[in-house]
C-alpha cells in the first residue's frame, strides 16, 4: 500500500485517540506550569527562572506539535496526468560533482511524460556544457550568479517558455513517473504548484537511523514530511522544499517570480503562493532520491539554511500580522521560526545542573514529591505528543543536542540579516570536525567537572538528606521524620542535590559522547561511492565451468559485499580475477570480480565491466531507489509507546516485517534458459499477513509456471510456482516504473506440486 493512503487510513482511525491525548497534554502542562510557580526557589530566583524556561519552551513547543499534526489530508494523484502539457524540467547546479550531475540528468531523460531537460548551471562550467552536448538536452549558464539558486531559476525561467516547471536539485534523481504524478494534480487552474517530499537514497547519512531487525528508518524529517507536511496540506499551508516540485507558469509570474529575499526560496515562494491566493498541493510520496548530509559539516549546511531561511521568510512576510493567510496557516509557518526555541531551551538544559552543582543552588523546593512530579511530566508529555510526532525518546535526544548550536545561530534571522548563501557538497564519504562540536564538549566538560567539584565540596559530609532516606526506607530502619515525602531539602551542598544534579549532568554528558560515538560510526562505515543496500542473485564461474551462486549485500557501481550460499569449504580461495553473471531488474549482466577480501563470513571485491552500457544498466538498477525502499525497508508511521503498551496489555502480537528474499526465476517456456532477479516477501495487507507475494521484474500470466531458486545457508533450493494473478491496485506501490523501463509487479501464486 502507498505512503498516502496508509497515513491518512492512520490518521482517520486514530484522530478520536489524539484529540484526547492533545486535550491531556494542554491540561497537565498548564496545571503543571502554574503548579510551578508556587515551588520557584526565591532564593536562587536567577536559576528557577532559567527551568521554568525550560518547562515553558516545551509546552510552547508541544502546542505547535499539536496543533501542525492533528488532522491530515493527504493528495494522491489521479489516474493519468493530462495530456499535452508543455513542460520543462530544471535541473539546478552549481558546484556538484559532473558524475553526481549525469546520474540525475539521464534520469531526467529516462521521465516518461514528454518534457524538455534544462541544465541551469551556476558554475558556468565547461565540462558540464559538454556532458548537456553529449546527452542532447539545454544547457543555460548566466553571467553572475546573483542570488544564489533563486537568481538561477529565475533566469531559467527567461529561457522558458513552458506553462510548467519542475525542479530537480542536481543530487535528486527523478522516478520515471514523477511528472505523471506531480502533473496529475494540476487539473484544478487554482493549484500553483504540487510538492513532494524530499527523500534521500543513501541511508547511512547522518540523519537516519536504520534498524536492521525490522527494516524501518528512522529519518530526521520523518515527522516533517510524513506528517505535519500531511496535516498543513489541508489548510493549503504546507511548505515547499526545493525539489521535486512543480510550479504552474501563471502562479510563478503573479508573485514576481521566484523570491530572492532568503535563502530558502522553496518556502518563500510556496508562503507567497499562498498569501496570493494559489492553492499548493502536497504528495507525501517521493519522486525523487537525492544524496543526504555525510557528516556534520554537510548537516550543519543545510540545516542552518532552512532553519535561518524559514525564520526570515516568517519575518519577511510578517505572517503574524498578514490578512491574507487564515490562522491555520499563520501557525503552520511561525512553528518554523518558533524551533529555534528549542536550541535555546537545550542549551539551557546543559547550563543548568551544572551551575546548581557548582553553586549549590536548587532550581526550585527540593521535595521527594516535587522531584517525582518534575521528572513524571515531561515523561508522560513526552508519550501523549508521540501520538503526533511519533517520535523515538534517544534518537530525538541525540538530533536536538546535533541541533541546538544552529538553532540558536539561525535565531538570528529575527533582525532581518540575509545569510550567505552555502551550498552542500553532496558527499558520500563522512569526515569529522570536531570543532563543529565545540559547543557539545564544552557542556558536556562542564557537566562532568561539576559533578567532581560537587563530590569533592561536599566531602566528608556524604549524610543522607530526605531524598535518599525515602528512596532507602524499604531497606533502612528510617524513621517517619526522615520519611517523608514533603520535606524540604535545606540549602547549601547536600548529597540529595548532589545526586539529583549530578544525574542530569551525567546524563548530558552521556549524551553528547554517545553523540560523538553515533557520529564517529558513521564516519566508518561510510564509503567514497555510496554502496546500496540490495539483495542480487550473484553466479560466480570457476576455471572448470563450476559455478557458486552468492547473494550480494551491498552494491555499489565499484564494488559488491556479498556471501557465498551453501557451503563455503567448498569455495576456492578468492584472490584472482573471476568472471561472474549479476542478476538485477535490468536483467542479468556479465561482470568480472577482483581484488577480493574477506569481512567475518562476507566478501568484498571490486567490480569490473565489459561495456559502458553494462554498468548504466546496474546503475539504471540501483538508481531506481523507489523498487528498493518499498522492499527492503518499511517507512512510514511507527507504533508509539502507548500503543505497544496497549499490544502487550492485551496480548496482541506486533506485526513482524520479515526479511525479503532474493530468488532467481526461470519462466517454464523460455526455450533460451534465461534467469532473472525475483523477491519474495510478505503481503501488504491486513486480511492476508501470512501471504507470499512474488515481486518480479517480468511480465508473468496466469497459470503459467513459474521455477524459483531460493538461497539459504545450505544452498540453491528449486521450487515451482503457479501465478494466480497481481495484487490488487491499493496495495501495489506508489511508483512501479525504473530508469530501465523495467517495470516491478507483485503476483499471487500457489506452490506446484512436486
Amino acid at each position: 500500500m502507498s505512503l498516502s493512503l496508509r497515513m491518512h487510513e492512520q490518521f482517520e482511525k486514530r484522530k478520536p485517540f489524539r484529540f484526547v491525548t492533545g486535550l491531556l497534554f494542554i491540561g497537565f502542562y498548564i496545571a503543571y506550569l502554574g503548579w510551578r510557580l508556587t515551588i520557584f526557589n526565591m532564593d536562587s530566583i536567577f536559576l528557577s527562572s532559567m527551568m521554568y524556561s525550560i518547562d515553558v519552551i516545551a509546552f510552547i513547543l508541544g502546542i505547535f506539535v499539536i496543533f501542525n499534526a492533528y488532522s491530515g489530508k493527504p493528495d494522491y494523484p489521479k489516474e493519468a496526468a493530462p495530456e499535452g502539457l508543455n513542460v520543462d524540467v530544471f535541473v539546478t547546479t552549481y558546484k556538484e560533482d559532473i558524475d553526481l550531475i549525469k546520474k540525475t540528468v539521464r534520469a531526467a531523460l529516462a521521465i516518461l511524460y514528454p518534457h524538455r531537460t534544462i541544465i541551469l548551471d551556476d558554475g558556468n562550467r565547461q565540462d558540464i556544457k559538454e556532458l548537456a552536448n553529449s546527452l542532447d538536452i539545454t544547457y543555460r549558464a548566466r553571467g553572475k550568479n546573483i542570488n544564489a539558486k533563486a537568481g538561477n531559476l529565475n533566469y531559467g525561467l527567461t529561457q522558458s517558455t513552458a506553462d510548467y516547471i519542475a525542479v530537480f536539485d542536481a543530487d535528486h534523481i527523478p522516478q520515471p513517473e514523477a511528472l505523471d504524478k506531480l502533473l496529475s494534480l494540476m487539473d484544478d487552474e487554482r493549484v500553483g504548484m504540487v510538492q513532494t517530499p524530499q527523500e534521500f537514497y543513501n541511508i547511512d547519512g547522518i540523519q537516519f537511523i536504520d534498524r536492521k531487525k525490522d527494516r524501518s528508518l528512522w529519518n530526521e524529517q520523518t515527522f516533517f514530511y510524513n506528517t505535519m507536511q500531511v496535516c498543513n496540506n489541508k489548510d493549503n499551508c504546507m511548505s515547499g522544499v526545493g525539489t521535486g516540485v512543480i510550479y504552474r507558469r501563471k502562479a510563478l509570474d503573479d508573485i514576481g517570480g521566484i523570491p530572492v529575499e532568503t535563502v530558502t526560496e522553496d518556502v518563500h515562494t510556496s508562503l507567497q503562493l499562498q498569501k496570493a491566493g494559489w492553492l499548493t498541493r502536497y504528495i507525501s510520496e517521493a519522486v525523487a532520491y537525492g544524496v543526504a548530509a555525510a557528516d556534520i559539516t554537510e548537516f550543519y549546511t543545510t540545516r542552518k539554511r532552512w532553519i535561518h531561511g524559514t525564520f526570515d521568510a516568517v519575518c519577511k512576510e510578517n505572517v503574524l500580522f498578514c490578512k491574507e493567510l487564515n490562522w491555520r496557516q499563520k501557525v503552520a509557518y511561525i512553528r518554523g521560526g518558533v524551533v529555534c526555541l528549542a536550541g535555546f531551551q537545550k542549551l539551557l538544559m546543559g547550563i543548568l545542573p551544572s551551575f546548581s552543582l557548582f553553586f549549590a543552588l536548587q532550581p526550585f523546593e527540593i521535595t521527594a514529591f516535587n522531584i517525582l512530579i518534575v521528572m513524571a511530566l515531561p515523561i508522560l508529555a513526552h508519550f501523549l505528543l508521540q501520538e503526533f510526532n511519533q517520535s523515538r525518546f534517544w534518537p530525538s535526544n541525540l538530533l536536538s543536542w546535533l541541533l541546538f548550536p544552529i538553532q540558536i545561530v539561525a535565531s538570528a534571522a529575527i533582525f532581518g540579516r540575509k545569510m550567505p548563501w552555502k551550498s552542500s557538497l553532496k558527499n558520500f564519504q563522512s569526515r569529522i570536525d570536531y570543532q563543529l562540536l565545540t559547543p557539545q564538549i564544552s557542556l558536556a566538560v562542564l557537566n562532568f567537572c561539576a559533578v567532581i567539584f560537587a563530590v569533592w565540596r561536599l566531602y566528608p559530609n556524604y549524610e543522607a538528606g530526605p531524598l535518599l532516606n525515602l528512596f532507602l526506607s524499604p531497606f533502612t530502619s528510617a524513621t517517619s521524620d526522615q520519611v517523608n515525602f514533603f520535606t524540604v531539602l535545606k540549602e547549601g551542598y547536600t548529597l540529595d542535590l548532589v545526586l539529583v544534579a549530578g544525574f542530569w549532568a551525567l546524563f548530558n554528558v552521556v549524551s553528547v559522547f554517545s553523540l560523538i560515538r553515533f557520529i564517529q560510526k558513521k564516519a566508518q562505515a561510510s564509503e567514497k561511492e555510496y554502496q546500496f543496500y540490495v539483495e542480487f542473485p550473484l553466479e560466480i564461474k570457476e576455471e572448470d565451468d563450476s559455478m557458486h551462486y552468492a547473494v550480494t549485500r551491498k552494491c555499489s557501481l565499484e564494488k559488491l559485499e556479498f556471501s557465498v550460499v551453501g557451503n563455503t569449504d567448498e569455495m576456492p580461495l578468492l584472490s584472482e580475477k573471476k568472471l561472474a553473471t549479476l542478476y538485477t531488474i535490468s536483467g542479468p549482466i556479465n561482470i568480472t570480480l577482483s581484488g577480493f577480501k574477506r569481512k567475518k563470513e562476507e566478501y568484498i571485491a571490486k567490480i569490473g565491466f565489459y561495456s559502458l552500457k553494462d554498468k548504466e544498466r546496474l546503475e539504471d538498477s540501483l538508481y531506481s531507489v523507489s523498487w528498493h525502499r518499498s522492499l527492503y525497508h518499511y517507512q512510514g508511521r511507527f507504533q508509539t509507546s502507548l500503543e505497544k503498551l496497549i499490544s502487550l496489555l492485551s496480548f496482541k502480537k506486533n506485526k513482524k516485517i520479515p526479511d525479503v528474499k532474493p530468488l532467481l526465476l526461470k519462466p517454464e517456456n523460455d526455450l533460451g534458459g534465461k534467469k532473472y532477479f525475483a523477491a519474495l516477501k510478505r503481503r501488504n495487507s491486513i486480511n492476508a499477513l501470512n501471504q507470499k507475494v512474488l515481486v518480479s521484474f517480468e511480465t508473468l500470466n496466469i497459470g503459467q509456471k513459474i521455477n524459483l531458486t531460493a538461497f539459504s545457508t545450505d544452498g540453491a533450493n528449486d521450487f515451482d510456482v503457479h501465478i494466480l494473478g497481481e495484487i490488487p491496485d491499493d496495495e501495489k506501490p506508489f511508483l512501479s516504473r525504473n530508469l530501465d523501463g523495467s517495470v516491478v509487479k507483485h503476483y499471487l501464486f500457489s506452490e506446484a506440486a512436486s
